[in-house]
């Protein structure tokens, strides 16, 4: 029973990890979607004004 026990909780401490993990995998995929949205944007810009003045 002691054994069931312990199983338990690793299992509920390798599922509170993992989520933790697949949260901050999450948020640091965010970032990078957002910082590459942003680039691609200012560069849409930037070739959109060169194109104008050329």
């Amino acid at each position: 029973m002691s054994d069931f026990n312990s199983f338990l909780t690793l299992s509920i401490l390798m599922l509170r990890l993992f989520s933790t993990v697949s949260i901050l995998l999450s948020r640091s995929l965010m970032s990078d979607f957002r910082l590459a949205s942003t680039f691609s944007s200012l560069r849409l810009k930037v070739v959109s004004k060169y194109s104008i003045s050329l």
